[in-house]
């Protein structure tokens, strides 16, 4: 802009200056618009973007449906920028201009819906363990939590009534073989198997899988303790040391002579204790209501 000045002294001098006036421009944000759809909805990780942001966009379709579009538009409609993505996540790039955002859903029928859990189910690599599957109906049990979970998306959900363990070779008998649990002999114990079927009411085919059942390995500490936990009362001497197994920890026990003399009382601290003892003789051990004795 130009700034005029005139003298005060009334000499009619006057001038002129030419003034430049610059700035930077606030940034420039659009919105993002999200139209309602029937069977799903689609969330946006920000409301509003610059130009070049990229915008992620989520897809939730509600149970028995799929997404059959996704699009966003400007310009009223005439103008779309490509998105990017799979599954329920896409992207696109922010222009400068407002979008919307519309997504579509398509409903399921019945029988479209366990085509598509019935893949699923036949993809699937199944293990169960020892403690989940000791028979076949546990295993049909756990078989239905982790089917439903996995379909979960396809709107299915299957019943235990509706997972029959078999020969899928349509032999005439059932497979359902446990797992052996680990001994001494054999610490990893031998795998189990099962084969089975899934048939929904009102579908026209069944979907059919097989898997392992693992078994529990032997572990020789934890074995060696519950034995010696619900082991009986018992003692014996060693190089001058009593030693005694079956006490019950927390619980007073007592040591007597032959003579009926208390040698020796205390609290069990564990499930065994040895005690030094000088002179050789007849033992009397007490725990709780059992009475032992031992020679030294």
């Amino acid at each position: 802009m130009t700034v005029t000045a005139t003298a005060a002294d009334g000499s009619g001098v006057s001038g002129s200056l030419l003034v430049t006036i610059s700035g930077q421009a606030a940034p420039q944000y659009y919105t993002v618009t999200i139209s309602s759809a029937a069977g799903g909805s689609v969330s946006a990780d920000r409301m509003s973007a610059l130009p070049g942001e990229t915008v992620t966009l989520t897809v939730m379709p509600n149970a028995g449906c799929v997404l059959s579009s996704l699009s966003v538009q400007y310009n009223n409609g005439r103008d779309a920028v490509a998105t990017q993505g799979t599954g329920n996540t896409y992207t696109f790039i922010m222009p400068d201009e407002d979008v919307t955002v519309t997504a579509t859903f398509q409903f399921l029928s019945w029988q479209s819906a366990w085509d598509a859990a019935k893949a699923l189910i036949e993809a699937a690599d199944f293990s169960l363990t020892q403690l989940e599957a000791p028979d076949e109906t546990a295993a049909r049990y756990r078989l239905a939590e982790i089917i439903n979970e996995m379909i979960k998306e396809t709107g299915f959900t299957i019943s235990p009534n509706e997972i029959v363990i078999f020969v899928y070779n349509f032999r005439p008998a059932y497979n359902f073989r446990p797992a052996l649990a680990g001994d001494a002999d054999n610490p990893q114990g031998t795998n189990g198997y099962f084969e089975f079927r899934v048939t929904p009411p009102n579908t026209r085919t069944s979907a059919y899988n097989d898997g392992e059942i693992s078994a529990t390995a032997y572990d020789a500490v934890a074995n060696e303790e519950w034995r010696m936990q619900n082991a009986e009362l018992n003692a014996w001497m060693q190089n001058g040391t009593l030693h005694v197994t079956g006490l019950t920890p927390g619980e007073s026990w007592y040591i007597y002579n032959l003579y009926g003399q208390m040698i020796y009382t205390g609290i069990a601290v564990g499930n065994k204790a040895e005690i030094p003892l000088s002179e050789r003789g007849v033992y009397i051990i007490q725990s709780g209501g059992t009475v032992i004795k031992t020679i030294y």
